[in-house]
C-alpha cells in the first residue's frame, strides 16, 4: 500500500525522483555510492524547495549445510543464517529516502529471518483498557525509520530520531542508504551488501546491539572527523524495559578513503526493571579500523572490551575480530575472518552473552570463516560461497539426533563443542 501511495505522489505532483546507483571501482576501499543528478544535469541536492525521493532494496537468499547434521536443522549461535538444509530467504528489504531542504527521512521495511532474529529481545508490555500489548511483532517490519534535521546555522550538525542501525562495529545490516546525510556522514553507517566481506555475521556483530531507538546528534566539523551522541532506550530496545536510558559517545576519523578509525563508549542499565540484582550498569568500548596493506589486500580489525557492574560484582567480556580481504580481480575476492568472544561472570550473577561456564565462571567462543565472493552483475547481483568453523569451551552446538530439554525457550539439548557449515548465498539489489 505504501508503494502505491508513493507512486501516486510521483504522478500527481511530477516531483523529481533520483535513483541512487552504487559505483563499483577498482579501488576496493572506495565507497560504493554516488548521488546521480537529475535528467537536466542538475544535482538534486543543490536544489531548494524540492522534494527528492530515492528508492532502494535487496533480496538475500541462501542455503546452509551443517556437517553435524542436527535433527532440528539449526545452526547454533548464529545470526541471520541459523536455518540448516533449506533453500530460503534471509531478508527482503525495500527502502525509501525523502529529502526537502534541510529535512530528510528514511524508512526501510524488511521481512524474513533477519528481523525475526534481531527483534527477538524486544520486551512485551502489559495491555490495559484500550491499550494493546507491544512485543517484537509490533516492530519487526522496520529495519530503519529515522527523521533528520540539518542545522543551517551550525554546519555539519544534524539531529535525528527514530529506529536506527547501531554505530558499534564494522559489520552492519545492509541498508543501501542514499540520502544526502548518509552519503556525506559515515557515522550514519552507510552500508551495502559488499561492505560485509563475509556472508555470515560474526560474534562481534551478533552479540552486540543491532539497532537502537532514540535520539542522536551527529557533528562533522570537517569531512574527515565525525562526533556522535546517542540517547536511546537501550541495546536492541524500541520499548524500554527499565526506568533509565543508555548513552553513547563516538568519534570516527577518516583521513582518506582507504583508512578509517572509530572509537565508541556506550553505557547504561540493560536489565529489566524486575531484575533482582541492584545497581547494574553495562559498559561497552568499541574500537575498529580499516586500512590497505597493499593494493589488493585490505585489513579490518575490531576490539570490543566491556563489563557489567552490579551489587554482586563485575561481569567481564572481550569480543574481537580480525578480517583480511584479498582482491583477486575486479569481480572476485576471498575474505578471511578470525573471531573470539571471552566472558567471565561474577558468582551469583547472570551472564551477558554465553549460557554455560567452567568452574572458574569463564567461557570462550571462537570462529574461523573463509568467504569467496563473485559479482555476477556489477552493482546488482553477487554470489558467495563460505565455510565457517565454530568451536567453544562448552557444548553449545547441535549434532545428530537431539534430545528434548523440556525447556520451552531452548527445547533441544546441545551436545557438541564445535560446528562446521558450508553456505551458498545469492543476493540481488537495486
Amino acid at each position: 500500500m505504501k508503494s502505491y501511495i508513493l507512486l501516486a505522489m510521483l504522478w500527481l505532483t511530477h516531483i523529481t525522483v533520483a535513483f541512487s546507483q552504487e559505483n563499483e571501482t577498482h579501488d576496493i576501499t572506495e565507497e560504493h555510492q554516488e548521488v546521480k543528478s537529475n535528467s537536466e544535469g542538475i544535482n538534486p541536492h543543490q536544489v531548494r524547495d524540492e522534494l527528492i525521493l530515492t528508492f532502494g532494496g535487496y533480496l538475500e537468499t541462501f542455503y546452509s549445510h551443517n556437517f553435524n547434521k542436527p535433527s532440528n536443522n539449526l545452526n547454533a549461535l548464529r545470526g541471520f543464517d541459523f536455518i540448516n538444509n533449506s533453500l530460503t530467504v534471509g531478508n527482503f528489504v525495500l527502502a525509501t529516502d525523502a529529502k526537502y531542504n534541510n529535512f530528510s527521512m528514511r524508512l526501510a521495511i524488511n521481512v524474513g529471518m533477519t528481523p525475526s532474529q534481531f527483534y527477538k529481545q524486544e520486551p512485551t508490555t502489559s495491555a490495559s483498557y484500550q491499550i494493546p500489548s507491544l512485543n517484537s511483532s509490533t516492530w519487526n517490519l522496520i529495519q530503519e525509520a529515522v527523521v533528520n534535521y540539518d542545522f543551517e546555522k551550525v554546519k555539519g550538525l544534524s539531529l535525528q530520531m527514530g529506529i536506527m542501525a547501531t554505530p558499534i562495529g564494522i559489520e552492519g545490516l545492509p541498508s543501501f542508504q542514499s540520502w544526502e546525510s548518509s552519503s556525506t556522514n559515515p557515522a550514519i553507517h552507510k552500508k551495502d551488501y559488499r561492505e560485509n566481506w563475509n556472508f555470515s555475521r560474526s560474534n562481534a556483530f551478533i552479540h552486540v546491539p543491532d539497532y537502537h531507538s532514540g535520539i542522536r546528534l551527529l557533528y562533522s566539523p570537517t569531512p574527515k572527523s565525525t562526533y556522535s551522541f546517542y540517547l536511546i532506550n537501550g541495546q536492541n530496545m524500541v520499548t524500554d524495559n527499565n526506568n533509565s536510558k543508555t548513552m553513547s559517545f563516538s568519534y570516527l576519523w577518516t583521513p582518506n578513503p582507504k583508512v578509517h578509525f572509530s572509537a565508541l563508549y556506550m553505557g547504561g542499565n540493560e536489565r529489566p526493571r524486575d531484575y533482582q540484582i541492584e545497581n547494574t550498569w553495562r559498559h561497552i568500548f568499541d574500537f575498529h579500523t580499516r586500512f590497505n596493506l597493499t593494493k589488493n589486500i585490505v585489513i579490518m580489525a575490531q576490539v570490543l572490551p566491556g563489563a557489567e557492574t552490579s551489587a554482586l560484582g563485575t561481569n567481564k567480556f572481550l569480543i574481537s575480530a580480525l578480517y583480511l580481504k584479498y582482491q583477486t580481480s575486479q569481480k572476485n575476492y576471498v575474505a578471511f575472518r578470525y573471531e573470539h568472544l571471552l566472558e567471565k561472570v561474577a558468582r551469583g550473577h547472570s551472564s551477558n552473552f554465553l549460557e554455560t561456564f567452567n568452574e572458574n565462571n569463564e567461557a570462550g567462543l571462537y570462529g574461523f570463516t573463509t568467504t569467496y565472493s563473485h559479482t555476477l552483475v556489477p552493482n546488482h547481483l553477487m554470489l558467495r560461497l563460505e565455510h565457517r568453523y565454530d568451536y567453544g569451551t562448552q557444548n553449545w552446538f547441535f549434532e545428530g539426533e537431539l534430545q528434548s530439554s523440556g525447556n520451552e525457550k531452548n527445547p533441544f539439548i546441545t551436545n557438541t563443542d564445535k560446528q562446521n557449515t558450508l553456505s551458498f548465498s545469492l543476493v540481488g539489489w537495486f
